[in-house]
């Protein structure tokens, strides 16, 4: 298990899970399953948010 940080520049959370949604489809072949663990407004940084998840069982080939 490996865990995943994305910063996303957006207007609310709703539109960052959207953000690591469509990240996730890019990478779904190579991963089993994915929580999120964390989602919220990027302290440092106004209108960035921060969302972290847990990646779990990588696939073989």
């Amino acid at each position: 298990m490996f865990k995943i940080s994305l910063f996303v520049e957006c207007q609310d959370n709703d539109r960052a899970l959207i953000i690591l949604d469509d990240f996730i489809k890019k990478i779904d072949s190579y991963i089993t399953s994915y929580n999120v663990c964390l989602s919220e407004p990027y302290w440092k940084i106004d209108g960035w948010f921060k969302v972290t998840c847990d990646i779990r069982n990588i696939k073989c080939s």
